[in-house]
């Protein structure tokens, strides 16, 4: 952990999101201002803001959801590019190695040259869960786990060997965790059905 983040969490600081892919490099403030961890603050405020693994930043205010070559970009307000509009209720920010996705409400759009709706799971409840080397999992309110690997467009089932809820999921560069109400299993590869590996 950073020296700086040890010493801004014995201030007391609350941060609503770390921004950061491997490592914390700023935070997100209840005041919606972006911090350094070098103490730099943003004039402008924002909802949401997440990092790639690129130092891309992406930023939410407004309904409209921006792009930043870097923390220090958006720090200073430079170089802002304007990518799409969505409304909801509810909207969210998923960062990547190199991949945005944005929770809207019960809808999942992939953000590239342009916001694209995820078609598979439209309808569906979703929780997200940020994975390794640009892999992204999605739990639906029905209890079903999908997982966008590191190059496809569209997620793929999860096939469990038992018939339970999926309540959690965890996915490493090359193998995925799935938690149900009973049981942890894991599967070292997307191709193949997930098996119980402990209850």
């Amino acid at each position: 952990m950073p020296a700086q983040l040890n010493t801004l969490l014995a201030t007391g600081v609350d941060p609503v999101r770390f921004i950061g892919h491997d490592t914390p490099e700023g935070y997100l403030g209840t005041d919606g201002r972006v911090y350094t961890l070098n103490g730099m603050s943003s004039i402008n405020k924002w909802d949401d803001v997440a990092m790639t693994g690129l130092d891309e930043v992406f930023a939410l205010a407004d309904n409209t959801i921006f792009r930043f070559p870097s923390l220090d970009d958006i720090v200073k307000d430079e170089k802002s590019e304007k990518k799409g509009e969505v409304r909801g209720r509810s909207i969210s920010l998923h960062t990547l190695e190199s991949r945005c996705f944005v929770k809207v409400d019960d809808h999942l759009f992939e953000l590239k040259d342009k916001l694209k709706l995820v078609d598979d799971l439209e309808g569906l409840g979703v929780r997200v869960f940020e994975g390794r080397r640009n892999r992204l999992g999605v739990v639906t309110d029905a209890g079903d786990a999908f997982v966008f690997d590191s190059k496809a467009a569209e997620p793929t089932l999860i096939e469990l060997d038992v018939e339970e809820d999926v309540r959690l999921l965890g996915l490493g560069s090359e193998f995925d965790v799935v938690v149900t109400e009973t049981k942890v299993m894991a599967r070292g590869d997307s191709k193949h059905r997930i098996r119980a590996s402990c209850s």
